[in-house]
């Protein structure tokens, strides 16, 4: 008889994202590791100077999501970009951390992207 195990937690699926850089007129894609309502980290192998301005534009579970953004100083978290959110309406912010939670967003809130 095997011994009583608890589960681990599924894994968090990474959330598409698709980067532009107004300043530099460059888009870059990457994945959304980490989505909090006051910002993200973004997997990706592209570098970006703390305090660039950047527009993310999420592909999140009940449809798309652009949100403004600058690059947060960041250490320690691998290659990636920390990006800081800088401001959000009550409405996005909730699709935001239903969708950091996995679970969908609060029912008969509606939807107006940014």
């Amino acid at each position: 008889m095997l011994p009583n195990r608890k589960s681990a937690p599924a894994p968090r699926a990474h959330i598409a994202a698709e980067v532009r850089v107004p300043s530099e007129g460059t888009w870059f894609a990457a994945l959304a590791a980490s989505v909090r309502p006051d910002g993200l980290f973004l997997s990706t192998f592209q570098e970006l100077p703390a305090g660039t301005s950047v527009v993310v534009e999420l592909s999140l579970p009940d449809g798309p999501a652009i949100v403004d953004g600058v690059v947060a100083h960041h250490e320690g978290d691998g290659p990636g970009v920390r990006v800081a959110f800088e401001s959000l309406d009550d409405e996005l912010r909730a699709r935001i951390e239903a969708a950091s939670h996995g679970a969908p967003p609060i029912s008969g809130v509606t939807t107006r992207v940014a």
